[in-house]
């Protein structure tokens, strides 16, 4: 070889081994794994080990629980959120109380005892604990009471809970690996997971899966480190036994009526008023009125009236109502000593006038008060459950409570199927038109069961009157009303839409709008009525029906 070529040899040598050099390491850089680690404290949102991270249900929550005294708490707005929705917060007097069909648990926030009735018991811990404005309730206490799942995981502190049982796509990993953040090998690392180790696919994808570890890390792994995927059933948490509430209902369908009383001496009047009718086998005397805010209520109920109402083979249950300005409903429902008082109250006088059931009316619910309300409900449903007392409430189309809630613990759920126009705010309209009872019956079916619903009739009518401006009205019984449009020459005609006898006429400048309930209406409404397997019909209210009415009603009332 002539040495003039040797130096030449060399570098091309070197050049050759320099660009295999630079291509291994950017073959390296680009096909290697990354050993870059994720920061674990921002990926689940902890800056203080006080405070876990909650993983709930393959989802990483905002809320934050709480670590103390090596327990766990779980927030109370997402205890009754997601895991059970029958615990209560009394903030006024401190107390975390929970029921079930038969039992009120109480305990006093900060303590580590409760009782459930009158019975005394001691917990591992405190029950619950208020850290700034958030109340954290024990997660063993919540297990005592509801199914669910729960482990806590250190470093960073993060809490997994469980409440779904469904099947889900599970594989195990083939071998020691890394679970990243995303789908790709350069992706930094979640958590190091050993052979064998369980995981959840959330969802599949060509080369990476969405995964979820028992430990709470949601991230990804490369399918060919994962076994074929299969079907696994969780083994569901059953250590509560479901609540069950038991009704006490009636044999036949209810056949209700309100009997307006205001004074002792209108008690009189309801054997004659009932001459009139047919098939009515509940009647609902308006005798109780909340009179304060501890509780106490006032009272027009009679002896005499119960007895006679028996001796007809008639059902006494007396209205309970919120009505008295001197009240609010929010301070004698949301305040557990007022809420128990009201409870006492209720069942003292039931026994001391033999009463059937307990009709509550509370009206106008604000949103603050309504927590409270169902609240109200279900101690009392407790109450009258142990004492044989049927518990009725009634609920207009528009309120603040949760209607399913309601209807779990009440025998019946009575609805006020009227008032759909009653102020100039609400403009001229129908009492209860077809398509308002219709809507009303079939939302609160959605949330009730049909065997728990009353529908509620109309025997008023509203006459409206347009002066310019000027929109009023005048309610009417259905008698004061066919005798007002005789008297002024009205003739009605049938209007499809409402399902309902309408008059629009003129009389000395003034426009009139009637909307008429009358055998034609009732009779249209328990048609839709039959369309659901209802629980009855009821009527507001006593004295103001055409009699002509009790025929259609008796009959829906015969239907099975």
């Amino acid at each position: 070889m002539n040495k003039r070529h040797i130096p030449v040899l060399i570098t091309i040598v070197l050049i050759i081994i320099l660009s295999s050099i630079i291509g291994i390491g950017w073959y390296m850089e680009k096909y290697s794994y990354s050993d870059e680690r994720a920061d674990l404290n921002e990926y689940f949102g902890v800056t203080d080990e006080k405070y876990p991270a909650i993983i709930y249900n393959d989802d990483i929550r905002e809320e934050k629980a709480l670590y103390y005294s090596e327990r766990v708490y779980l927030p109370f707005d997402f205890v009754v959120n997601n895991i059970n929705d029958h615990f209560y917060y009394d903030e006024r007097e401190n107390l975390l109380l929970f029921t079930t069909a038969n039992d009120l648990y109480t305990a006093t926030v900060g303590g580590d005892t409760y009782t459930v009735g009158d019975t005394f018991m001691t917990s591992s811990g405190i029950i619950a604990i208020k850290d700034g404005e958030t109340l954290y309730i024990q997660a063993d206490y919540v297990k005592l009471l509801a199914n669910y799942e729960y482990a806590y995981h250190p470093a960073p502190g993060r809490v997994t809970v469980k409440t779904s049982w469904e099947p889900y796509l599970g594989a195990a990993a083939k071998k020691d690996v890394s679970v990243r953040i995303l789908g790709g090998i350069k992706s930094p690392i979640l958590s190091d997971i050993t052979t064998g180790t369980t995981l959840k696919i959330l969802e599949e994808m060509e080369e990476w899966d969405k995964v979820e570890t028992e430990d709470g890390f949601i991230g990804y792994l490369e399918k060919k480190h994962m076994t074929t995927p299969a079907d696994i059933a969780p083994t569901p948490v059953t250590e509560v036994p479901e609540v069950v509430y038991t009704v006490n209902h009636m044999d036949k369908k209810v056949c209700l009526v309100w009997n307006m009383v205001t004074n002792t001496t209108a008690n009189g009047s309801a054997v004659n008023l009932l001459a009139n009718t047919k098939g009515v086998n509940v009647i609902s005397p308006t005798w109780f009125s909340l009179s304060d805010n501890s509780g106490n209520f006032s009272s027009l109920a009679s002896t005499d009236y119960v007895s006679a109402m028996h001796e007809r083979g008639i059902e006494v249950w007396a209205l309970l109502d919120n009505f008295s300005g001197e009240v609010t409903t929010s301070e004698v429902v949301n305040v557990t000593s007022n809420r128990q008082n009201l409870i006492r109250n209720i069942i003292n006088i039931c026994a001391e006038y033999d009463l059937d059931g307990i009709n509550v009316d509370f009206e106008s619910v604000t949103e603050d008060a309504a927590k409270g309300y169902i609240q109200f409900l279900r101690e009392l449903s407790i109450a009258c459950r142990t004492n044989g007392i049927r518990l009725s409430a009634d609920i207009s189309s528009i309120e603040n409570f949760n209607k399913a809630q309601l209807g779990e613990v009440v025998d019946y759920v009575i609805l006020m199927g009227y008032d759909e126009h009653v102020s100039a705010s609400d403009g001229a309209g129908s009492v209860a038109s077809i398509g308002f009872v219709r809507d009303f019956i079939d939302r609160t079916c959605e949330v009730v069961d049909e065997s728990k619903v009353v529908n509620g009739l109309p025997f008023y009518t509203r006459l409206w009157s347009l002066n310019g401006n000027d929109i009023s009205s005048t309610a009417y019984s259905m008698s004061e009303m066919k005798n007002y449009l005789t008297e002024h020459n009205v003739s009605p005609e049938w209007n499809s839409e409402t399902a309902q006898n309408f008059a629009d006429f003129t009389e000395d400048g003034v426009r009139y709008l009637v909307w008429i309930e009358d055998i034609d209406s009732i009779n249209a409404k328990l048609q839709v009525m039959s369309d659901h397997s209802l629980a009855g019909v009821a009527g507001w209210r006593l004295g103001q029906e055409d009699p002509s009415i009790w025929d259609v009603i008796s009959a829906y009332a015969m239907q099975p």
